[in-house]
């Protein structure tokens, strides 16, 4: 498991959490979230279960910072990907990880501001049916 830290601001940062399948990202997340809690954090916007299984969503405002902890879980796809050509893998890869920050920040967005769960579900399913058109086309030039 690897963390990797992007600044955005001298006031923002994003940490991504990744690595293979069962390795302990949402548990790292889940044992993150208890020992801020322990720490005295307030809590803004409760801890909600999304729908994978120990996957969440929450907000709190720890030392003065708002925290904002979203568990992706195992379900982003093509993030190892494999092809017969590097230069398509590459492509594929990188639209991967281009999506993968899209969703982070869209749903950043969405834990920030209450919106309906429609809204939520499309912009979602957009998000994903632009990736699946995308790769696919990548994929098929290859051959």
């Amino acid at each position: 498991m690897k963390a990797q830290s992007n600044k955005l601001e001298s006031r923002m940062k994003i940490v991504i959490l990744h690595g293979k399948h069962n390795c302990g990202k949402t548990t790292t997340f889940n044992l993150l979230y208890d020992e801020i809690i322990a720490r005295g954090a307030e809590i803004i916007m409760p801890k909600k279960d999304l729908p994978a299984r120990k996957d969440f969503e929450c907000i709190l405002k720890y030392k003065e910072k708002k925290v904002a902890l979203f568990s992706l879980g195992d379900y982003m796809l093509a993030i190892g990907v494999s092809a017969k050509a590097e230069r398509t893998a590459v492509m594929l890869h990188v639209l991967s990880w281009v999506v993968v920050l899209i969703e982070v920040l869209v749903n950043g967005i969405f834990l920030c501001f209450n919106f309906c769960a429609p809204t939520y579900i499309i912009v979602n399913g957009l998000i994903l049916t632009l990736f699946v058109l995308i790769y696919i086309s990548i994929y098929r030039k290859q051959m």
